[in-house]
């Protein structure tokens, strides 16, 4: 109840003390960390474009801790639980099936009449060759155009297309799960003058993005 409450007064939160640091260092770390993970839990690979160019050593000032757990943990846990939920639930069922036509070709298939042999041969080679849509992002950053003292920082997927109101996914209470971890993010940028938005285009190849505008020093 107690964390419940907190939580909701998310915008009162003592963030802790802000101090310089690489801000591309820090996502680069926290993403590569995540794809490792994921490929500890037996997942595909996500693949990652980081797109830093002129603004890989930018340094900002927030507290270092609090950007990696309320912005990037917030976006990353979008990402598994929006973008590629759809892709590693295919990937599990083809993994399932794959095994149980292995298992089945191996000592069932070759005590069948000769076409029915076939036909299944020929299933097994459909789900064999079956190929699983890559995951990928990209992560870039570009001058603002409003303020030459701000940049943004665009991290955006391939994933599932987003078709909801996008001015409503910072809202607390929003979302299938608790309601609170873009809210939260939002949240967070705020205490430090930056803010965060949201973009869809279901017919680009990146079909769902987060901007991050957010002062430099």
């Amino acid at each position: 109840t107690h964390l419940c409450e907190n939580l909701a007064n998310i915008e009162h939160f003592d963030y802790g003390a802000a101090a310089p640091f690489c801000i591309c260092t820090e996502i680069k770390k926290v993403f590569n960390d995540d794809r490792r993970a994921s490929g500890y839990r037996g997942e595909s690979s996500i693949y990652i474009d980081y797109l830093f160019g002129e603004f890989a050593d930018l340094k900002v000032s927030m507290n270092e801790k609090g950007f990696r757990k309320y912005v990037l943990g917030n976006i990353i846990k979008n990402l598994h639980e929006h973008a590629f939920k759809e892709i590693d639930e295919l990937e599990l069922s083809h993994k399932i099936v794959n095994k149980r036509f292995s298992w089945w070709t191996k000592f069932v298939v070759k005590l069948l009449p000769y076409s029915v042999k076939m036909r299944y041969m020929a299933m097994y080679k459909d789900v064999e060759n079956f190929k699983i849509p890559e995951k990928r992002i990209r992560i870039s950053i570009r001058p603002s155009y409003k303020d030459s003292q701000r940049v943004e920082i665009i991290i955006e997927n391939n994933g599932k297309p987003f078709y909801g109101d996008i001015e409503k996914v910072f809202e607390n209470g929003i979302g299938e799960g608790s309601g609170i971890g873009l809210y939260s993010a939002q949240q967070f940028l705020n205490a430090y003058n930056a803010n965060i938005t949201m973009f869809t285009n279901a017919e680009n190849e990146y079909k769902v993005g987060f901007i991050i505008n957010i002062p430099i020093l």
